[in-house]
């Protein structure tokens, strides 16, 4: 939760949240930051989380280098670390991508399609009630409840 009496459902998670996330749910040994991410320094709360996740291939950074901890983590994105943990939990990597047919699939990025694809097909993750995925919008923190509560329910 935000802190110990409050969970805030609705609000949104930060990359840097949702990798601790993963780290505490997988129960991952956090790892001392070696200080190879340009916006991450040692003094940062999330550094060793991250590191964990950075060292089993959960999370990476993104084309340019950077993690981008504060920025609020896409429901594109989770789609591909909640694919990754799956991978890392249970040893599978065979895993069939749905096609995707969300009324607004065409904004999935061309990258995250198969990771999406992936985690529909898992039940890990799903659209809304409209038929629409929204892919580049916040994820809340209920939704990576709800998607880390169905990985380690595998």
């Amino acid at each position: 939760g935000r802190n110990k009496t409050q969970f805030a459902p609705d609000e949104s998670v930060t990359r840097a949240e949702f990798a601790a996330m993963i780290r505490r749910a997988l129960n991952l040994n956090t790892s001392l930051y070696q200080g190879s991410i340009p916006d991450i320094s040692n003094d940062d709360w999330f550094a060793n989380e991250v590191q964990a996740v950075l060292n089993e291939g959960i999370m990476s950074g993104d084309a340019n280098g950077y993690f981008r901890p504060n920025d609020q983590i896409s429901r594109q994105e989770m789609a591909k670390v909640i694919v990754n943990a799956y991978i890392l939990k249970t040893g599978v990597t065979d895993i069939e991508a749905k096609n995707l047919s969300f009324a607004d699939s065409y904004q999935v990025d061309a990258w995250a399609v198969e990771y999406v694809g992936k985690a529909i097909s898992l039940g890990l993750i799903t659209g809304y009630d409209d038929n629409t995925y929204r892919p580049g919008i916040s994820m809340t923190r209920a939704q990576g409840a709800a998607v880390i509560s169905r990985l380690l329910n595998e």
